[in-house]
This record gives structure tokens, C-alpha cells and sequence, in this order.
């Protein structure tokens, strides 16, 4: 796998692995509802980051587009919840932070590659 992947697609994905967690831990808040309710509110939460774990199993390089794919979601999410429920504030600022973490790191790679090319046609 450390072939495979960069330090920072790693980074992107184990970011998006511990949202996975945080919504975990979201949901005990929950708790007055039903457990198959809560189950699959759990389920729908982790569904963005799917793609970045089936990626991650096959070894496919492509784990940190998915990571940084799925984040955006979890980015929106914790938006809302910040503006939303006061409650939630503290673990939407987290799900905030790591969702830019794994974005950022995701696209990282890409983004030197990027700037090494145009310097390389620039000095032309």
C-alpha cells in the first residue's frame, strides 16, 4: 500500500476514516430514537465515504480522489450543523477540520504536479 499512495493520500484517508468515527460517535446523541432508525441514519452517513474504502481495499490508487470526493459532503454537512445546532457545534468544527484535511491532502499531489508543469513551460 505505502507504494501505492503518498504520505498525503494517506493522510487524506485516514481524515476521512475518522469521520467515519466521529459519525459514530454522533449518533449516541441520538439515542432517544429507535435503533433501526438510527442504524440506518448511520449507514446514510457513512455512504460518502464508501468509494474511498472500497479504493482503499483494492489497493487502487485512486483511495485520495475518493477521500476528497466523499469529504465534500461531510464538509457541507458539518457546515450546517455548525449553523444549525448549537448543540453539535464542537463535533461540526471537527467534521469541518478533518473534511479540509482530507480535501486538502487529496489534492495535494496533484496540485505540485500542476505547478511543476507550468514552471517547467514558463522557464521555456
Amino acid at each position: 500500500m505505502s507504494a501505492l499512495l503518498s504520505r498525503n493520500a494517506k493522510l487524506a484517508v485516514v481524515a476521512i476514516m475518522a469521520q467515519w468515527l466521529l459519525h459514530g460517535f454522533w449518533q449516541v446523541g441520538l439515542s432517544s430514537l429507535p435503533l433501526a432508525l438510527r442504524l440506518a441514519l448511520l449507514a446514510l452517513a457513512l455512504l460518502p465515504g464508501l468509494p474511498c474504502l472500497i479504493a482503499v481495499l483494492r489497493r487502487q490508487r485512486s483511495a485520495a480522489f475518493w477521500a476528497g470526493a466523499g469529504s465534500l459532503f461531510y464538509f457541507s454537512h458539518g457546515v450546517m450543523e455548525a449553523w444549525a445546532a448549537e448543540q453539535w457545534r464542537l463535533l461540526a468544527y471537527l467534521e469541518i477540520a478533518l473534511a479540509l484535511l482530507a480535501i486538502f491532502a487529496s489534492s495535494g499531489d496533484g496540485l505540485r504536479a500542476r505547478l511543476a508543469k507550468r514552471k517547467a513551460a514558463a522557464s521555456r
